[in-house]
C-alpha cells in the first residue's frame, strides 16, 4: 500500500509541476496576443495555476492539515475550472455574471461540512465531481455559442475535451455515490485513486494546449480577414479577388452561365487627389465602393482591384445582362453625392467588360481583356461602358 500511496502522490506532484509549467508558457505567450484576447488568456492562466495548486495540495495528504489538503485544495480545483469557464466566456466577448462564482460558493461550505461536521470522503468526492462535471459542461456550452470559430479544429478539440471531462466527472460522482464507499484519505484509494490521479492532470494539460491553439487560430483568422479585405473600402482586396477569380475560372465549364468581369475606374481621380487632397480622395473611394456594392447581385463578388479601380466578378446567361449591370453601376455612381472637407461633387466611372472565352487560359487573361475594354471606354470620352472583343462562343456558352 505504501508503494501505491507513493505512486499516487508522485502523480499529483508531476501533474502540479506540468500544469504550472503550462500556465507559465501561457502567461508568456499572452503578451504577444491582441489586447482583446488577453483577458481570456489571463483567466485561463489563473485557472491553470489554481489547478496546479490543487494537485500540489492533494499530494500533501495526509501530512498537511485537512484545511489545506482538502478544503483549500478542492476550492482551488473548482476555482481553476471556473477560470476556464470564465476564459471561454471572455473569449466570446461575454461579460462576467454572479452565477460564475456559484460553484465556488457551493463547494467550500459543502466540502467543509463533509470534512469537519459530517466527515465523509464519499460525500466530498461526489460534491467535487458533480461540480466539476457541471463546470466542464458549461464551458462546452459556452464554446458552442462562439460562432466566429465554428470550423476551427482547436475549438472542436477543446469542446471534445470538455464533453469527455464532463461525462467522466459525472460518472465519477455517480460511481462514488452509488457503487462504492470511499475509504478515508484521497491517497489511500488503490486503483481508483491511482486512475483519478493519473487522469486528472491530463485535463488541464490537454485543455490548456487546446485553448492556446484556439487563441492562435483566432489571431490567424483575423489576419486572413485583414488580408482578404481592403482596409479603406471594406470590399474584397486584390488578393481575395484573384483567389476567388482563379477558383471561378477553374470551374468555368461547370455552369451554363459565362464567367464575366467588370472593371470600373473612377474618372479623373488623380485630379481629385491633387486638387482636393487625399482625404477627399479616400472618401470618394469609400462612397463609390458603397454605390457599387449596393447594385451587385447576390453571389457576385466586388472588390477594390487597386488604386481607383474596382472589379466585379459575376456570371451571366446572356451577354447583354453584363452590360445591363454595368450601366446600372455606372448610373448609381453618377447619382452618388460626395461630401468631404467642404467639397461637394459627384464622380463618374468608366467600365470595361470581358466574358470568358476559349482563348483565355487563366483569370488574369480575362481581367486583361476587361482592362483593354476599360481603356476603350476612357478613350471614347469616359463615363461609359465598353465590351471586350469576344468570339461568338464563350467556352461552349452562347452569349446571345
Amino acid at each position: 500500500m505504501a508503494g501505491a500511496v507513493m505512486d499516487v502522490q508522485t502523480a499529483f506532484e508531476l501533474g502540479a509541476v506540468l500544469t504550472l509549467a503550462l500556465g507559465g508558457v501561457l502567461m508568456f505567450v499572452a503578451r504577444d496576443l491582441p489586447r482583446d484576447l488577453r483577458a481570456s488568456v489571463r483567466s485561463w492562466t489563473a485557472g491553470t495555476v489554481l489547478q496546479a495548486t490543487a494537485y500540489f495540495l492533494f499530494s500533501r495528504q495526509p501530512a498537511w492539515p485537512q484545511l489545506l489538503t482538502i478544503v483549500l485544495a478542492n476550492a482551488c480545483f473548482v476555482g481553476g475550472l471556473t477560470g476556464y469557464w470564465r476564459a471561454v466566456r471572455q473569449f466570446d466577448g461575454r461579460p462576467d455574471r454572479p452565477a460564475l462564482w456559484l460553484p465556488i460558493a457551493f463547494n467550500v461550505p459543502l466540502i467543509s461540512l463533509f470534512t469537519y461536521a459530517l466527515p465523509s470522503t464519499t460525500a466530498r468526492f461526489v460534491v467535487s465531481s458533480a461540480i466539476a462535471a457541471c463546470l466542464f459542461g458549461w464551458t462546452g456550452l459556452s464554446l458552442l455559442r462562439i460562432r466566429s470559430i465554428r470550423q476551427s479544429a482547436s475549438r472542436h478539440l477543446l469542446l471534445g475535451i470538455c464533453c469527455v471531462a464532463s461525462v467522466y466527472m459525472g460518472s465519477r460522482a455517480l460511481y462514488y455515490g452509488l457503487v462504492i464507499e470511499v475509504p478515508s484519505g484521497l491517497l489511500r484509494q488503490g486503483a481508483a485513486a491511482s486512475a483519478d490521479a493519473l487522469l486528472a492532470p491530463l485535463l488541464p494539460v490537454t485543455s490548456t494546449a487546446a485553448f492556446l491553439a484556439l487563441s492562435i487560430d483566432r489571431v490567424r483568422r483575423r489576419f486572413e480577414r485583414i488580408a482578404a479585405t481592403d482596409h479603406l473600402t471594406g470590399l474584397l482586396s486584390r488578393r481575395s479577388l484573384d483567389a476567388a477569380g482563379e477558383s471561378a475560372f477553374a470551374l468555368r465549364n461547370t455552369e451554363d452561365r459565362a464567367l464575366t468581369v467588370l472593371l470600373a475606374d473612377i474618372d479623373h481621380f488623380k485630379r481629385i487627389n491633387d486638387e482636393a487632397g487625399h482625404a477627399v480622395g479616400d472618401q470618394v473611394l469609400r462612397d463609390v465602393a458603397r454605390a457599387l456594392q449596393s447594385q451587385v447581385r447576390a453571389g457576385d463578388l466586388v472588390g477594390r482591384f487597386g488604386g481607383e479601380e474596382f472589379l466585379v466578378v459575376a456570371r451571366f446567361s446572356r451577354r447583354d445582362e453584363s452590360r445591363v449591370l454595368a450601366e446600372r453601376l455606372r448610373a448609381r455612381v453618377r447619382r452618388t453625392p460626395i461630401s468631404a472637407n467642404g467639397w461637394s461633387f459627384t464622380v463618374t466611372v468608366s467600365i470595361g467588360i470581358a466574358s470568358c472565352c476559349e482563348r483565355d487560359t487563366c483569370f488574369e487573361d480575362l481581367v486583361q481583356r476587361a482592362d483593354v475594354a476599360l481603356y476603350d471606354a476612357k478613350q471614347a470620352g469616359r463615363d461609359r461602358v465598353s465590351l471586350a472583343e469576344s468570339p461568338t462562343r464563350n467556352h461552349a456558352f452562347d452569349l446571345t
